[in-house]
């Protein structure tokens, strides 16, 4: 799957775990959960689950905790992706 791709599934995803986040905005790569969409610590394991399901991936708490931003999530899905 290309990062594009998975951009695109990722926006669905988190569209699944914030609705809100997104009305009247274009998820971008560099966007920060926190800073720009507004994630809580909760909200965040909740995408990680999600993460899980959707991509078939594997995350730890720790993994998950340190998705900063729409990139980190599309490089961890991709490297875990082609490296099974």
């Amino acid at each position: 799957m290309s990062k594009d791709d998975i951009l695109v599934q990722l926006t669905q995803v988190i569209k699944g775990v914030m609705p809100d986040c997104l009305h009247n905005h274009q998820l971008k790569i560099n966007d920060r959960f926190v800073e720009d969409l507004g994630f809580d610590s909760i909200a965040i394991l909740m995408l990680g689950s999600s993460i899980e399901e959707q991509f078939d991936v594997s995350a730890t708490d720790k993994d998950i905790h340190k998705f900063k931003t729409v990139s980190d999530v599309v490089e961890y899905i991709y490297n875990h992706q082609n490296n099974k």
